[in-house]
């Protein structure tokens, strides 16, 4: 009879902020059902040195310590390399709220679908162009710049391909299998580098054969984060929806032309730049 197989959650928590809020998901860990079995490790980037006390109802949860570099990703990076044992990964970062039951079971489920290597609640940037971005950020007046994310992921081996599409960092799920194809996350120190870091999740997946997934259509239905409440309200709209169906139906047809168009700007047959040029306004 083969063996079941595992889980773990792995939850970020920085030590410079109050417990409440981790020990929230917490409860809600232990108490709503998650349809799957699991454990639990919460990973502590310790901007100060302390420890982590928990109530004694979480007195299985494992407690890591690491130095506070990196962010949540990388957070997320040392939970799993210290249990390379389990089959299936949920990232959660500690502000995560979860609403419904079966929330682990339905990251489960769509991460065994064929060719997908992470699951997420949303997708940013969707079926668009890194030249797409670049044009709006420049019309918007906006500080951010795709060249120095695409710099910095270049130098970590990472291939970004034409389009900017990629889970946020919030929800991830993943199978042992992918993280050691893609050899884990990347980390990085400043706040750009964690950016590209973020981006370069998904690529990392894509550039391996697979594909991204939002865990449903609509976002944030099974975990919500506090930082995206403005983001569920849009998605729960219904003239929200019916773009993201048209946007798939009609996806292979939108991504073609986006790419023969980024083609003719540049003259050549991919959009990618050149080192070169991506490290001219790259992150200080």
């Amino acid at each position: 009879m083969p063996m079941p197989k595992t889980a773990v959650v792995v939850v970020s928590h920085y030590n410079a902020w109050p417990t409440d809020q981790l020990v929230k998901l917490l409860d809600q860990i232990r108490t709503v059902p998650a349809g799957h079995p699991f454990s639990v490790r919460v990973v502590v980037n310790q901007a100060e040195d302390k420890r982590l006390e928990l109530p004694d109802r979480h007195g299985d949860v494992t407690i890591l310590y690491r130095e506070n570099t990196g962010y949540n990703i990388s957070a997320w990076d040392h939970g799993w390399r210290q249990e390379p044992r389990a089959d299936y990964y949920l990232f959660l970062q500690e502000e995560c709220v979860i609403v419904q039951p079966n929330w682990l079971k339905v990251f489960i489920e769509v991460i065994n679908r064929p060719k997908v290597g992470v699951v997420g609640e949303i997708i940013g940037y969707y079926n668009t162009t890194w030249d797409d971005v670049s044009e709006s950020a420049a019309r918007y007046k906006s500080e951010f710049t795709t060249a120095g994310f695409q710099e910095y992921m270049t130098r970590q081996g990472i291939k970004f391909g034409e389009m900017a599409d990629h889970l946020q960092s919030l929800v991830l799920c993943l199978k042992r299998e992918v993280l050691e194809a893609i050899g884990g996350f990347r980390t990085g120190i400043s706040k750009d580098e964690a950016i590209a870091c973020e981006i370069g999740i998904s690529k990392s997946v894509q550039s391996v054969g697979l594909e991204i997934r939002q865990v449903r259509l609509r976002p944030f239905q099974f975990i919500q984060h506090p930082q995206w409440e403005e983001d569920r309200q849009t998605a729960n709209q219904p003239l929200w929806m019916l773009r993201r169906l048209a946007s798939l139906y009609l996806l292979g047809g939108f991504q073609r032309k986006r790419r023969e168009r980024a083609r003719r700007r540049r003259g050549v047959g991919t959009i990618a730049p050149t080192l070169e040029d991506a490290s001219k306004p790259g992150p200080t």
